[in-house]
């Protein structure tokens, strides 16, 4: 019985102790797989992290390609288009206005400025732009040197806002009211012709030097061919010696103007003058001390006439003058001004002259009333101008039908 009981004892302790074992050995297990479980959890989230973080970044590099791809589509599309245009322009302020325009389409700055170098003050003057404050004055110009405009013209280079930064620019010279976020020379074989200066550009690639390389490269070529077709025009219609509108560029505009004239009911008048003695003038002085003269009395009668007046050299020592919208009261008054002027103005050699001085003989006549046709007009104004020569010269006469 004893022996059976001690059996006994003995199988229910190793069952207690394998239930204990059991449960502890679930225990450990359990722990075990939680610990594994939040390693594997920190490691997938940290996995996660990571590969959100890369997919950010490949969404941006995506984005910032397709904006620069869609900067370039712009450019090839617009380009053929743009060059046409630019081609097809005779004005350099309509090949100005092209060249903003494809700037706008192209790069989408907030801000776009055109200036272009005078050649006679080598002031970089602002011809057109794009969202310019209101304020800024038209005839605005740039000495060579100054501000992020001057300093891109004097080193011909791009320059960029962190350029001008390290510039330290005075505040008088900074154009406060340009948002120069990177400005680019326009120059042809070396020669500065301008600069284009844009704003902060909307949606940044990085390649905004190199698109707007391509714009200049463009606008440096036309802006050339264009200046270079007004220089040509400009010779066709200019008298080489005085700088003056030629003959025949006042007879072609002359009957455009009659016909203007008529159309609109407004009287046109004619100053036609001569120089007195002016074969004199140069059998004694010599004809270079003539051409001299010419060219002295041109530039101040030039000065003393209207901008809207046609004014030519007529031949020899012989100029016309057309005061658009003048009765023949205000031509004489003009005409008068413009003989007391050079009569009491200082010309080499003009002691010399019969007179004493430089003087001048002319004729005014009006349209319609004294000729209703271009060569009646100049038929009138001839005969007055003859009229003065027989009154003793050093007048001006207006015309008179009853001595013709």
């Amino acid at each position: 019985m004893s022996v059976y009981l001690i059996t006994l004892f003995f199988l229910l302790g190793g069952l207690c102790l394998a239930l204990v074992g059991f449960f502890i050995g679930m225990k450990w297990g359990t722990t075990r797989q939680q610990i594994l479980d939040a390693a594997d959890h920190e490691s997938y989230k940290a996995r996660f992290m990571q590969e959100r973080a890369f997919r950010r970044a490949l969404n941006l590099e995506l984005h910032h390609l397709r904006e620069e791809n869609k900067k370039y589509m712009n450019l090839f599309v617009n380009l053929p288009d743009a060059v046409k245009r630019l081609h097809a322009y005779q004005t350099i302020p309509e090949a100005i206005a092209a060249i903003v325009r494809l700037t706008k389409d192209v790069l989408n700055p907030n801000q776009i400025a055109f200036f272009l170098q005078n050649p006679e003050t080598n002031l970089l003057e602002l011809k057109a732009g794009y969202n310019l404050p209101f304020q800024t004055p038209a005839d605005y110009g740039v000495i060579l040197g100054e501000g992020p405009i001057g300093l891109t013209a004097a080193h011909k280079m791009f320059m960029t806002r962190k350029d001008f930064e390290h510039a330290s620019l005075p505040a008088e010279s900074s154009h406060l009211w340009l948002d120069s976020y990177m400005c680019a020379p326009i120059v042809y074989e070396e020669k500065l012709i301008g600069v284009l200066s844009i704003g902060q550009v909307q949606e940044e690639t990085g390649r905004e030097q190199t698109l707007l390389a391509m714009i200049v490269d463009i606008a440096a070529i036309d802006l050339q061919n264009a200046i270079a077709r007004q220089s040509v025009e400009k010779e066709a219609i200019t008298d080489p010696l005085t700088g003056l509108f030629n003959r025949r560029y006042f007879f072609h505009r002359l009957p455009d103007e009659l016909k203007r004239a008529q159309n609109y009911q407004f009287p046109c008048s004619i100053f036609l003058f001569d120089l007195d003695d002016f074969k004199h003038y140069n059998d004694t002085n010599g004809h270079p001390a003539g051409d001299q003269l010419l060219q002295g009395l041109s530039q101040l009668v030039e000065k003393n006439t209207r901008k809207s007046d046609i004014l030519g050299r007529y031949g020899g020592e012989e100029f016309i003058v057309l005061l658009i919208n003048a009765e023949k009261a205000s031509g004489i008054v003009y005409a008068e001004k413009i003989r007391r002027l050079i009569e009491t103005s200082i010309f080499t050699h003009g002691e010399k002259q019969p007179l004493g001085k430089i003087t001048i003989s002319g004729g005014i006549a009006c349209f319609p009333e004294d000729g209703p046709s271009a060569e009646k007009l100049i038929q009138a104004a001839d005969h007055a101008l003859y009229q003065a020569k027989k009154a003793g010269k050093n007048k001006v006469l207006p015309y008179n039908k009853s001595e013709s």
